[in-house]
This record gives C-alpha cells, structure tokens and sequence, in this order.
C-alpha cells in the first residue's frame, strides 16, 4: 500500500524506517492526501499506515465519511460540544472513540464492528 502510495505521487511520512531491515516489522507510515482509488483508501487498514485526508471545514470532513461506507472504527477529536454530537448524530461507524484511539482494545468484553461492509464478522467479546 506504502509502495502504490508512493508511485502515485503521495507524500508519504514514515515515522522510523525498516526498509531493506531483514524483518517482518514495517514502520508506521502517514499517506498525506492520496488518491481515493488506491489501495489504502479502498480497502481497511490493520496496519501502521494512516492516510491523511485534509479538509477546511467539518461539515467536508463529515461529507467525505458519509459519501463511503461506513467505517469499522471513528475517531473524533474535538473539545467543542457541538462539533462532537455533530459527528455523533450524523455518521455511522463499527465504532467511536472522543479524544482517545485505544478504547476498542482496552474494553475487550465489548463486540467491535458490526455496521455495513465493517460488519463482516465480530472482532471481540461473546459476539466474536
């Protein structure tokens, strides 16, 4: 996904290198506006590579998630109120998280996904 990121024109920021490293460990990497039709932004990632989608408004950000299929995980960061139960209110998601990435690992007696093509399965919990 890295490479097509990459042979695509994609500013690619890799936080550490593991390139030519005799490992099977891949550094993170940030995909910094890619193009919507590779790979990366087509498929879920269950890896260290997170494309960076840049938007001027809220309301874009939030036109961009509803236009696609609903994802396995939301992450909202925000301290305003509004902006928070905006997103709440108006996106669909396996699952979301205010301020904070790690709440779907931590409360693993809870079932993860479960919404549209992120629904295929349960990550954890009795649904898993």
């Amino acid at each position: 996904m890295i490479k097509e990121a990459e042979d695509r024109g994609t500013k690619v920021v890799r936080i550490g290198d593991t390139r030519g490293a005799n490992t099977r460990k891949e550094a993170p990497a940030l995909l910094i506006d890619p193009p919507l039709d590779i790979q990366a932004m087509q498929e879920e990632i269950f890896g260290p590579i997170l494309p960076i989608i840049p938007y001027d408004i809220v309301e874009e950000a939030m036109a961009f998630v509803a236009q696609r299929s609903a994802p396995l995980a939301l992450y909202i960061f925000t301290d305003k109120h509004a902006e928070r139960d905006a997103w709440l209110n108006k996106s669909l998601s396996g699952g979301v998280c205010i301020n904070e990435t790690s709440f779907h690992v931590v409360a693993d007696s809870m079932p993860f996904g479960r919404v549209g093509y992120s629904g295929m399965g349960a990550y954890h919990g009795k649904a898993g």
